[in-house]
């Protein structure tokens, strides 16, 4: 299927369902479109929101989204929270990052779905995105567009590999790293992953090599 940027795919889509494998990187970019939007470099004009599923289901008393975030910005010295949040989003003003549907408890599911649900179309001119583990997804929500995360390749590889040892200053591990990939495709393949590669870099930064087999990396 196409591939286009993550922030491509938010900027075309009001309401966007990313989906991935564990350890894709779902939640980490939540947290970069939070930042970006923050410093004014992605959708400068939006408040970003980020919401961690697991935690809203799971506060007492079972609060609307609207309720849970207002007593977030009346922790942070936010007056009228509750008027605001509502207003914002209203308003289009609101990047509400939903994070992790699938950590959410059987019990707690059907609620959290109807929230989502409700938001979604509540508040349609608010940027709303929301991210779940692809094998825990059972539910179709008719305003959101789906993407994948697509897995790291060549390219991705090595510049993750690059931008990390860079920072690490040992960039002369950069090259050999990538060389002992190539040599062991079982390896490699997990390389795809961003979670196993930070790993992979991990484990060679210490080592200054891979084990040959999955089995002993692991």
């Amino acid at each position: 299927q196409e591939r286009v940027p993550g922030l491509e795919a938010v900027d075309r889509n009001r309401a966007l369902m990313v989906l991935g494998k564990p350890g894709a990187g779902k939640t980490t970019f939540l947290k970069y479109l939070a930042i970006a939007c923050k410093f004014g470099n992605f959708l400068k004009d939006r408040i970003p929101i980020f919401v961690t599923l697991k935690e809203f289901a799971e506060t007492e008393g079972q609060p609307s989204l609207s309720e849970f975030i207002a007593v977030q910005w009346s922790h942070c010295g936010v007056e009228n929270a509750q008027d605001l949040v509502v207003e914002c989003l209203k308003a289009g003003q609101g990047l509400l990052l939903l994070d992790g549907l699938d950590e959410v408890r059987l019990e707690d599911h059907d609620r959290v779905i109807r929230e989502i649900k409700g938001v979604g179309d509540r508040y349609e001119k608010s940027n709303l995105i929301a991210t779940c583990r692809i094998a825990a997804k059972e539910y179709i929500f008719e305003r959101f567009v789906e993407v994948e995360v697509a897995d790291f390749g060549d390219k991705e590889i090595r510049e993750f590999a690059t931008i990390w040892f860079t920072a690490k200053n040992d960039a002369p591990k950069i090259e050999p790293l990538i060389e002992r990939l190539e040599a062991e495709e079982p390896v490699k393949e997990l390389a795809s992953s961003p979670l196993l590669l930070t790993l992979l870099c991990l484990v060679f930064g210490e080592a200054g090599d891979l084990p040959s087999n999955r089995s002993e990396l692991y």
